[in-house]
């Protein structure tokens, strides 16, 4: 026998609350999260000269500013309603991190494994000439001990 279904909703909702319900709500969080970056307060000390750049903008900043994990950011590209949003969100995040690293503000070795710009080449090598294999057996005794005393003469030491 089935269990027949309930004709009304639970009273309170089910699971935790959405972060973001509207597509002008995850705007607002992150243009208050980019005016956060660019906050002289929230700067990053380098060196010990009293040097400073401006916080970078990052999926994982952005999550853990609005206080959420980085895989319900990273979710927001499956939601119909703020796919377009969330993608122009990482378009900024990506021209914040490009930007700062061609002004030298960023690592550009840092840069350029976040945002994927990788010089790749494919390297190929052939051996100019082949290695090189010793057949001691044909040795005399007299020539094996002079070749270790050869050897150990030249043997570096640590």
């Amino acid at each position: 026998m089935k269990m027949p279904r309930p004709t009304q909703r639970p009273s309170r909702p089910v699971g935790r609350p959405r972060a973001f319900e509207t597509a002008d709500d995850l705007w607002d969080q992150f243009q208050a999260y980019r005016e956060w970056c660019r906050d002289p307060e929230n700067a990053i000390p380098i060196g010990n000269k009293g040097r400073t750049i401006p916080r970078p903008m990052t999926q994982a900043g952005f999550a853990a500013y609005v206080g959420v994990g980085k895989a319900t950011v990273s979710d927001l590209k499956k939601r119909d309603d703020l796919k377009d949003t969330w993608a122009l969100c990482l378009a900024r995040i990506e021209d914040d991190t490009i930007t700062g690293g061609m002004a030298k503000l960023y690592d550009s070795q840092i840069v350029s494994r976040v945002t994927g710009l990788v010089d790749r080449q494919k390297v190929e090598t052939e051996p100019s000439e082949p290695e090189q294999r010793y057949d001691f057996s044909r040795l005399t005794a007299e020539e094996l001990e002079t070749l270790t005393e050869l050897l150990e003469k030249c043997q570096i030491e640590d």
